[in-house]
């Protein structure tokens, strides 16, 4: 960690601390951020740069945390293939319902965080792929599941979540399990040959 890590952490701290408070979009973000992490707003600019490069950030280091915490233990070895998966898109998909900072900034601009999906994939995928990169290849080359890109995948999942979150619909249940079962047996209808 170098001597700069610190006042880095403590902004992105004090930065999850006051969007979790707040809870809405608010042009004094920055500033509050700088005074809940008792520094200023030049420092911030130094240490993270803008309120969109402070919700990178934020995004970044949430999403690294949680990717080793979160879903890899869901991920399982992929014993079974249907379950694990189900699993670790059913953790997903909570880590942005629940998240304070994930929500702040769908809640702030959701058609941008579709948008943006763009812009976050990378961060997702160095954060998250080389953690789940290793279950995957032991799964295909024991043939529990056929060859799949865990990159793809693992997009795929946050997009999933980020739109369940960022675009609502009536028939959302609250029950995320049963969403997932849901869409899952979509999947393997559309994989399953029409019959005359």
């Amino acid at each position: 960690m170098s001597m700069n890590e610190p006042v880095r952490e403590r902004i992105l701290d004090a930065a999850v601390s006051v969007l979790a408070e707040v809870g809405r979009p608010t042009t004094k973000l920055l500033t509050s951020v700088a005074e809940r992490a008792g520094v200023s707003r030049p420092t911030i600019y130094r240490h993270v740069g803008s309120q969109t490069d402070l919700f990178e950030a934020l995004i970044r280091r949430e999403v690294e945390r949680r990717a080793a915490a979160d879903i890899l233990p869901a991920l399982g070895r992929l014993e079974n293939p249907y379950e694990d998966l189900a699993k670790t898109l059913e953790v997903m998909i909570r880590m942005v319902a629940d998240h304070p900072v994930v929500k702040f900034v769908i809640r702030e601009s959701p058609g941008t965080v579709v948008r943006q999906m763009d812009n976050f994939a990378p961060i997702l995928a160095e954060a998250v792929v080389p953690i789940v990169q290793p279950v995957f290849d032991e799964a295909i080359s024991a043939g529990r599941i056929p060859a799949v890109d865990v990159t793809t995948l693992v997009l795929w999942g946050a997009r999933i979540a980020a739109s369940r979150e960022a675009i609502p619909v009536a028939g959302n249940t609250g029950d995320i399990r049963t969403e997932v079962e849901q869409l899952l047996a979509l999947a393997a209808l559309l994989r399953s040959p029409s019959k005359p």
